[in-house]
């Protein structure tokens, strides 16, 4: 990573740090976590908006087999009506066509030739049960963490206006 997409990165993930002690990285790698522990209060406090996951999946696919060889999942937003909320705050479509892009630019660099990458994106009530793996997770802290998020007077001002 060069330095200016270092600060960019430090800059998109500065919401984040003021709620977050730093256990999980809730942008890269647990954001299904936070997603998921997050949605049921979001819908409360959006009884008349749809609120669904907002998810950004991808595989790989072996093109002489036609098999799927790795899924991901590569990143999960709240969609609120037609604002994607995540541990930063409300983002754009600019934006997440923009971790797309970064994802799938890395991704082609160590795939092998003979594999084909699919990105796509989905609304939908529920995150595929294979991405959660407790082993990897305590769950007890990503429930704390979330109530931080949703307690944070940032977090407050954002929601109230939306």
């Amino acid at each position: 990573m060069n330095l200016q997409e270092h600060i960019r990165r430090i800059l998109r993930e500065a919401l984040e740090s003021k709620w977050n002690d730093g256990n999980y990285d809730y942008q890269h790698g647990y954001c299904h976590y936070f997603a998921h522990n997050i949605i049921d209060k979001i819908r409360e406090r959006f009884p008349n908006k749809n609120v669904t996951y907002y998810l950004l999946l991808a595989n790989e696919v072996n093109i002489d087999t036609e098999e799927i060889e790795q899924e991901y999942l590569l990143h999960v937003y709240i969609n609120i009506g037609d604002k994607l909320l995540d541990s930063n705050g409300f983002i754009t479509m600019d934006k997440v066509e923009e971790r797309i892009d970064d994802w799938y630019n890395r991704q082609l660099t160590i795939t092998p030739e003979n594999y084909e990458i699919n990105v796509w994106d989905e609304e939908s009530d529920t995150i595929p049960e294979m991405f959660f793996n407790s082993r990897f997770c305590n769950v007890d802290k990503v429930k704390k963490d979330t109530k931080k998020f949703l307690s944070n007077p940032i977090v407050q001002r954002i929601l109230k206006y939306k």
